[in-house]
């Protein structure tokens, strides 16, 4: 067996002791490791948290500084955010028995989720273009893109329907 499977079966946390071992022991220095080995003592977490706090300052200061009602920018900024602190925070619940089954959930329903809003997108595009095509000289709502597809979710979802055609 080589060295590369045997890294391939190791649990993450056994390479970083590893790696500290042989340091520790003056086997090996910072300066000789290459960048992978050095990728692999760095939590990848920490920049997804980082990310997630900058967002989520960013977009609250945006909220607190303006002067009209259109948040869509700083609702987004803090959307994105809550969700890379949310990420950061399941990988805090690997060290912790109970709450382990959730992130061990979050990452083998991820990719699924992310296939199926592939599959999903390009009927949802295309259902905001054809609203567009059909209802823009009749309705207001769907002068934009983002109203009609706006409008046109809610409209898939049973909200606001009476209220969109009175």
């Amino acid at each position: 067996m080589s060295d590369a499977e045997i890294e391939a079966r190791m649990e993450p946390e056994q390479i970083k002791q590893l790696i500290n071992n042989a340091l520790s022991k003056n086997k090996l220095s910072w300066e000789n490791l290459n960048f992978w080995d050095k990728v692999r003592l760095f939590d990848k977490w920490q920049i997804v948290g980082l990310i997630g706090c900058s967002l989520t300052i960013t977009g609250s200061l945006l909220v607190l500084a303006s002067t009209e009602y259109k948040y869509t920018d700083a609702e987004t900024m803090l959307g994105f955010g809550f969700f890379c602190i949310w990420a950061k925070t399941l990988s805090l619940f690997k060290h912790a028995h109970p709450y382990d089954l959730m992130s061990k959930t979050f990452s083998i329903a991820f990719p699924t989720f992310i296939r199926v809003l592939a599959g999903v997108l390009p009927y949802t595009i295309g259902t905001g273009f054809l609203a567009i095509s059909l209802f823009w000289r009749s309705h207001d709502y769907f002068k934009s893109y983002a109203s009609a597809q706006w409008y046109v979710f809610a409209t898939q979802t049973g909200d606001g329907i009476f209220a969109m055609f009175s």
